[in-house]
């Protein structure tokens, strides 16, 4: 791993630890723009993708501990409706074996 990899990897941890403390901790997720969480998921949601895509169907998106079960619904809920996704047809998908 190049040094400048290694440079642009702890950027990102400490940005997301930043942020972390920022919404979370200081209470600020109300005051952040739609369109900005909108696009901070965008890339999360690439980013894994990619990964998943590279590393196969091994790294889970979250750790049970980090998220409850309420805020697991209410974003799957709203992803798969943004998406015009319905429950039944991503049952479809991963019983025909889906090969990212």
């Amino acid at each position: 791993m190049s040094e400048e990899t290694l440079r642009d990897k702890n950027l990102i941890k400490k940005n997301i630890e930043s942020l972390s403390l920022l919404l979370q901790e200081k209470g600020l997720s109300n005051e952040i723009e739609d369109e900005l969480i909108q696009d901070m998921l965008t890339v999360l949601i690439k980013t894994y993708a990619i990964k998943v895509k590279l590393k196969g169907n091994t790294l889970l998106p979250i750790t049970p501990e980090k998220l409850d079960q309420t805020e697991t619904t209410i974003f799957v809920d709203q992803l798969l409706k943004s998406m015009d996704i319905e429950l039944f047809e991503m049952q479809i998908w991963r019983s025909i074996g889906s090969n990212y």
